[in-house]
């Protein structure tokens, strides 16, 4: 059976090649650019299959189905909040431009708290011994992607960059509003004359409301105060650095949880 390219690394793919064709597009003849435009359109649309999916054989696959379940629900959310993070920016409009910083910072919280509780789950398919021997089959990428995930495990040696971004930002604001964590960023923001004051965007309605003040307090309460950058540091690119470690675990669980499920529904549960 043919295997499927894996969609994580096509999407990050795709957005490195736009700015390239762009660029090739701006020396071609106009019929020439609209028919390259045309194409790239079509290609970027990529296709889809669909798998039916015997819940009686998944069933009966045991413990072994219920984690293929929780993997795959694992890699929606992830999906959904790494997608959501790539596209904030995209579609807000010149009105709620004041809003756009804020909400990326919200969905790299909103992956780091999926990340923190979709790991474990690496742990469980390392003691399956049916999903270990699967992790063995799949694409290259994917293996390489599942040997990342690993070394983010208790014992690994990205375990303490882990704790530091994805952990840290989980258990204390990813779904929280600690009164220490934001007792200590008001304090330090307040005390610092280049940072004392913020302000407050009201809108006609929700959509254009944004408490920016409350942005500001989370830049220090986790960029400062939980990742540890230090005052002096160019924000932008620190913020890049740990960001674009949360975005790439993410992108290595969905791509080994999409080849490692789809191989053993093929296998166990196909209807």
């Amino acid at each position: 059976m043919a295997r499927l390219r894996p969609l994580a690394y096509a999407l990050v793919e795709s957005a490195e090649a736009a700015v390239a064709f762009t660029m090739v597009l701006d020396d071609l003849p106009r019929k020439s650019r609209q028919k390259a435009e045309h194409g790239r359109i079509a290609a970027s649309m990529g296709a889809t299959r669909t798998l039916s999916v015997d819940l009686r054989r998944l069933e009966g696959a045991g413990e072994d189905g219920v984690l293929v379940l929780r993997l795959m629900s694992a890699a929606n959310d992830l999906a959904a909040a790494n997608r959501a993070l790539r596209d904030c920016a995209a579609g807000l409009g010149h009105l709620r431009m004041h809003m756009r910083d804020g909400l990326r910072r919200y969905f790299i919280r909103l992956q780091c708290g999926h990340l923190t509780e979709a790991l474990p789950l690496i742990e469980e398919v390392e003691k399956s011994d049916t999903l270990a021997l699967l992790t063995g089959r799949v694409s290259v990428q994917a293996r390489a992607g599942y040997a990342r995930l690993q070394q983010c495990l208790k014992g690994g040696a990205s375990r303490r960059n882990f704790e530091r971004y994805v952990l840290s930002v989980r258990n204390s604001v990813a779904f929280h509003y600690s009164r220490k964590v934001v007792s200590k960023a008001l304090k330090a923001r307040a005390r610092c004359e280049q940072t004392r004051y913020s302000h407050i965007t009201q809108g006609d309605s929700i959509d254009t409301w944004r408490f920016n003040v409350a942005d500001d307090i989370e830049v220090s309460a986790v960029w400062r105060g939980l990742w540890g950058v230090p005052d002096g540091a160019d924000q932008r690119a620190e913020d890049d650095r740990i960001s674009g470690f949360v975005s790439e675990l993410c992108l290595d669980f969905i791509l080994v949880a999409g080849e490692l499920c789809s191989s053993f529904v093929q296998k166990n549960a196909a209807s």
